[in-house]
């Protein structure tokens, strides 16, 4: 909840305007109301490389993750160590 925000009270304005759309969740964040959402995904295609990794192409943006495909060559780079992982996660605070 934002500091500035005044601590929850029904008889508030701020409050009441938004509880009278009886909406299931509220969230206020910088001044502003909304709410926190899972939208499924359209299933993507599989395309299997020999390397790839992963890159937010705007930094602080979550939704401009890709994922790459590198130029290793695993047949030239047999010293190079290459795991194998299907998913990926980020944490916007690392970014």
């Amino acid at each position: 909840m934002d500091a500035s925000t005044p601590l929850f009270d029904v008889s508030l304005p701020l409050y009441q305007q938004q509880m009278n759309k009886d909406l299931v969740m509220n969230v206020y964040i910088d001044g502003k109301w909304g709410s926190y959402r899972h939208l499924p995904l359209d299933s993507c295609a599989t395309v299997t490389v020999p390397h790839a990794w992963v890159n937010i192409m705007t930094p602080g943006d979550l939704s401009s993750i890709k994922w790459l495909e590198g130029n290793i060559d695993p047949e030239r780079f047999v010293s190079v160590f290459l795991s194998n992982s299907g998913y990926s996660f980020a944490h916007l605070s690392d970014w």
